[in-house]
């Protein structure tokens, strides 16, 4: 009996040569798909363990500003969104709270000549989900700078360690997405003097809350 008579009549035949066809069929789909799907960055592309050289760029992107009246003891607070600021993907790793007061110290009377105003204090705190930043002083501008990567290793060399050990540690994710809260406290701190009588009763703070991003580089050296 041919082979044509054999397909004609014999039914594990046919289903031999109906699986022939279907993965002569497939197979060469299947792997021209995982060809083009393989996920960027994986770590079959990735180095190994040695050592590697960082470089990156930090960018600034105000999110938030505005100026606001804060009484002695009194805690205001204001919010921000990482949208303001209109990345797209973009690799987002800390931020950075920038704060410019004024004392209002003003006083009365003749004994109070030389005595000198002295800063009112701030007291910060930013909250971004689990991550927090704070920060106090008296000094004008107040600048306070977090980061939820390891920002230490940017402009380094690293040893010991895998190309992916260094993008784990580079990739802020989607921490810095979102909404922020930023809380500014006054205590005031007076000029004083026996018979001089001086008025603080809180400071004015220009804020701005501005999201930072990181581009890097990840070369391999000997």
């Amino acid at each position: 009996m041919s082979l044509i008579d054999d397909l004609k009549t014999n039914r594990d035949t046919q289903i031999m040569a109906f699986g022939i066809v279907f993965f002569l069929l497939a197979f060469p789909g299947y792997f021209a798909y995982a060809s083009t799907n393989t996920p960027t960055g994986s770590f079959s592309s990735l180095g190994p363990v040695g050592n590697y050289s960082i470089e990156g760029t930090f960018e600034y992107f105000e999110i938030g500003s505005g100026s606001e009246y804060v009484e002695d003891g009194s805690e205001i607070t204001v919010g921000s969104h990482s949208d303001a600021a209109g990345l797209d993907g973009d690799n987002i790793v800390g931020v950075r709270l920038t704060f410019e007061h004024t004392d209002d110290e003003v006083s009365n009377g003749l004994t109070c000549t030389g005595v000198q105003d002295m800063d009112d204090d701030l007291t910060i705190s930013m909250t971004k989900g689990e991550f927090m930043a704070d920060g106090t002083g008296s000094e004008s501008p107040l600048v306070i700078e977090s980061y939820w990567i390891n920002n230490s290793i940017v402009g380094t060399n690293v040893s010991n360690m895998s190309e992916e050990d260094v993008n784990s540690q580079l990739e802020g994710g989607d921490t810095g997405l979102g909404s922020y809260n930023t809380s500014m406290m006054v205590m005031v701190n007076k000029g004083s003097r026996t018979g001089c009588n001086t008025v603080d009763d809180g400071e004015t703070i220009d804020y701005k809350i501005e999201i930072v991003t990181l581009t890097y580089t990840v070369t391999k050296v000997d």
